[in-house]
């Protein structure tokens, strides 16, 4: 999706060329500040240094630098390195170069340090520990939420709204973080905001769990029949591949398969059909 719509941008407002400059690279869609330095010394020779896992790993090595690799310090070292080496002839060979380091010897574990052009040079490999630079980084623990999520269904169809918590422009089964409130009244608001106060009440239907880098869910699922209500919410168009997200909309489990939608969703609806 990031490729096409950039690619749309690039045609539109450079005249289908590959701009050079940082500001008008990093305005594209899938762009960070790695892929944008990548490009500028490889495909134009520009004095940008690409710093990602990898390069902190292989300088910090070769440097001797200490400290976690999650660490802003380590990364300003580095980052230093990196942008002298790139300010010297052929940067884009250099950029290539630590990328390759980093993904074939360089390694995070039992690094190959007999066929490492660097060896030489390499301040951890003196030492005689080069697997313990960088330091491994603090281990986050994923924090614990309770949230209700809400099958609304109207006979094959559920209601999907867009989750305004997700730049992505993805779609959703609505949900609620659950606090001081029981997730029966939780479930009753989700209903509430959907038809009204006067909507039906939405029954326990079981729970899954589902872990992100940061957090630890456990949602609890609520199903409510909203037949007699189905008109106030469109239909997902029967030939639509993928819709923006305006507002609530009805759609069958293949048309479900079709859209961007967040994966607590997908548990839930699968966790209905077992």
């Amino acid at each position: 999706r990031h490729l096409h719509a950039a690619a749309r941008i690039v045609v539109r407002r450079h005249g289908a060329r590959i701009p050079e400059d940082r500001a008008s690279l990093l305005a594209l869609p899938g762009i960070g500040e790695y892929t944008a330095a990548a490009i500028q010394s490889i495909a134009f020779g520009r004095a940008a240094a690409a710093v990602d896992g990898n390069v902190i790993r292989v300088l910090a090595r070769i440097g001797g630098y200490t400290g976690r690799r999650d660490s802003a310090t380590l990364r300003r070292a580095v980052t230093a390195t990196a942008e002298s080496l790139a300010r010297g002839p052929d940067p884009g060979d250099w950029t290539q170069a630590l990328m390759e380091l980093g993904a074939t010897t360089c390694v995070p574990r039992d690094p190959l340090c007999d066929r490492c052009p660097a060896a030489r040079d390499c301040v951890a490999k003196r030492r005689g520990r080069p697997d313990r630079f960088p330091e491994a980084q603090r281990a986050v623990l994923p924090r614990e939420e309770h949230r209700v999520v809400l099958v609304a269904r109207s006979g094959r169809r559920v209601l999907l709204i867009p989750d305004d918590a997700d730049a992505r422009a993805t779609w959703t089964l609505p949900y609620a973080r659950l606090g001081a409130s029981s997730s029966s009244r939780a479930a009753r608001g989700l209903v509430s905001r959907l038809v009204g106060s006067t909507g039906p009440q939405p029954d326990p239907m079981g729970s899954f769990r589902h872990r992100t880098f940061s957090h630890s869910l456990t949602y609890e699922i609520w199903s409510v029949d909203l037949q007699g209500n189905a008109a106030s919410f469109p239909r997902l168009p029967g030939n639509a591949r993928s819709s923006a997200p305006g507002g609530p909309l009805w759609a069958t489990s293949r048309e479900v398969g079709r859209l961007p939608v967040r994966s607590h969703t997908l548990k839930a609806l699968r966790t209905l059909d077992r």
